[in-house]
């Protein structure tokens, strides 16, 4: 008899989660119309056959239920909880949208009421009071803009996790600069506003991945102009740099380091490995014949929840890089008058970065309404 209630189980379970489809999370009145009661939910829970992700809400976990994936199934759990008169903001927004994250705490949930002023929390998620993010909200949206995302993450966050999204969408094609310009003042009466306003000014579409745009920003502080994506002609070959000072021969080599790793970041085999490796030397002794110097982040991948990025220059501090950004230099071509460019000023400022992840940016794979 136990054998064939698993079996029935096994197969209301895949019903369930048949008819969730990409939401992947089911209630208990919807357990219970397939015939599976709120104790027996319990029991299964209790033996990680089903997680519990919010009162009432459920999903079958698997290989891929990461934390980062264990937020969006419970914000999309909640948003159906409040019959969509919530939708995902903050972070929870980007995750919906498909954005890099940088300092989140996935284990809240961030939503905005769609018409009720006042906000409330739990432990497990904020539900903040109605504002300009959801003006205009298709009923079925899931998530307020990109573009108003950015903007409260990095008043979550941080300025630089702003940056971070807001070169994302840029890449992805999912907004404009106008866009978040346009989010930015709808939130200038709003505390912590004055230096995310200030860092999306140097946000870019040519940024790949977080690092790059974390150490193209450190850079901007210490008083460099450095092109992304910069393209060279060298030896009948195009290469392209992550960042360049073209008018000094500075090729900045960002995510190198997860190129060489075989496992979690690459599908490489050994010789896969070593043949990569023959042609990045083979690339950088090019650059040098002509008349490049390369400086490399330490490029550290640092995707589990709560890591930051940090920077460290001798021209401006830690502090002042993560809450207070400001302009860059207007002096021609690339650095602030006086200053003495030379490759180990570039890898001073590129080991200050820690933490940043170095994935490259992906197509956005969910869609947020």
């Amino acid at each position: 008899m136990a054998a064939r209630i698993s079996l029935e189980i096994t197969a209301a379970l895949a019903h369930l989660m048949s008819a969730a489809g990409d939401d992947g999370v089911f209630s208990t009145s919807e357990a219970a119309a397939v015939g599976i009661a709120t104790s027996t939910l319990d029991r299964l829970a209790r033996t990680h056959v089903v997680a519990r992700l919010t009162r009432g809400w459920y999903t079958v976990p698997s290989a891929t239920l990461t934390p980062k994936e264990r937020h969006r199934r419970t914000a999309l759990a909640l948003i159906r909880h409040h019959e969509h008169r919530v939708a995902a903001s903050h972070y929870t927004a980007l995750i919906l949208h498909g954005a890099p994250l940088l300092g989140e705490d996935l284990g809240r949930v961030h939503l905005t009421h769609r018409r009720k002023p006042s906000q409330s929390s739990t432990d497990g998620h904020i539900l903040h009071g109605t504002d300009s993010s959801v003006d205009g909200l298709g009923p079925d949206a899931n998530a307020v803009p990109l573009p108003h995302a950015v903007v409260q993450a990095g008043r979550t966050c941080g300025p630089l996790a702003a940056l971070i999204a807001a070169d994302f969408g840029l890449h992805a094609g999912l907004h404009t600069v106008g866009d978040l310009e346009a989010a930015v003042a709808e939130y200038r009466r709003r505390p912590g506003v004055g230096p995310i306003r200030s860092i999306l000014a140097h946000a870019q579409p040519g940024a790949e991945s977080p690092a790059e745009s974390a150490a193209r920003y450190a850079m901007r502080l210490a008083g460099y102009a450095p092109e992304a994506q910069h393209e060279v002609r060298v030896e009948g070959r195009t290469y392209r740099l992550d960042l360049a000072l073209p008018d000094v021969g500075i090729a900045v080599e960002v995510d190198g380091r997860t190129k060489y790793r075989i496992g979690a970041h690459t599908d490489l085999t050994a010789p896969e490995l070593r043949e990569r490796v023959m042609r990045e030397k083979a690339r950088a002794a090019a650059l040098n014949r002509a008349g490049w110097s390369i400086a490399a982040s330490p490029g550290r991948s640092a995707s589990r929840p709560g890591t930051r990025c940090a920077s460290t220059t001798s021209t401006a501090s830690s502090a002042a890089y993560a809450t207070a950004p400001r302009a860059p230099s207007p002096h021609p071509p690339c650095v602030t008058p006086g200053h003495t460019v030379r490759v180990d000023n570039v890898d001073r400022i590129l080991r200050g970065l820690r933490n940043c992840p170095t994935r490259t940016f992906s197509p956005p794979t969910q869609r947020a309404s």
